[in-house]
């Protein structure tokens, strides 16, 4: 899963790349030290690196490249239209997938499904604002933190132990060593 967290160094790269956004000394920081907590948790040469981290490599590339496409959308269009849009195209290709998995919905479901649409729409419209607002080098970065976070809440809400390779990693993440 921390593999996935590499996405904010390709979305800066991208922007930086094909944008025109500048790096200062703070963002450099930022995307090394998020690099380097990512490293301490993934551990490569020590676990197995095999075809599934080469594939969450190449998804987290393409969320990077959201990342750096939503910015550039952000020069033309608002952050509901883009948000209108992303939903309409998870829609479209969500459907598709789930004609082949398809269960009816139990009305015991339906406040969990509300609160994962309603969060999860904010989340995407309040990134796709962020990113109007400032450049994708400053705001991906920022990404990193969801993986101390996740494995606070791991903690609090499903008594999962802390590994010391996360601890390290989350520390070095968010800046405190």
């Amino acid at each position: 899963m921390a593999i996935e967290f590499t996405s904010p160094l390709f979305a800066g790269a991208l922007a930086v790349l094909f944008l025109g956004e500048r790096m200062n000394r703070g963002r450099v920081a930022a995307f090394v030290l998020g690099f380097l907590g990512i490293l301490v948790i993934v551990r490569p040469g020590i676990a197995d690196v095999g075809e599934g981290v080469i594939l969450m490599l190449i998804c987290a590339l393409f969320f990077g490249a959201t990342g750096a496409t939503t910015k550039w959308l952000t020069r033309r269009e608002s952050a509901l239209a883009i948000t209108f849009y992303m939903v309409l195209m998870q829609a479209a290709l969500g459907a598709v997938a789930a004609l082949f998995v398809w269960q009816p919905i139990h009305l015991d479901q339906a406040p969990w499904l509300i609160l994962m649409a309603v969060t999860g729409l904010s989340a995407h419209y309040c990134l796709t604002s962020a990113l109007a607002a400032a450049d994708a080098t400053f705001i991906m970065p920022l990404d990193f933190l969801r993986l101390p976070v996740m494995a606070l809440a791991g903690f609090l809400l499903y008594s999962e132990a802390f590994q010391l390779w996360t601890l390290l990693g989350a520390a070095i993440i968010t800046g405190l060593l």
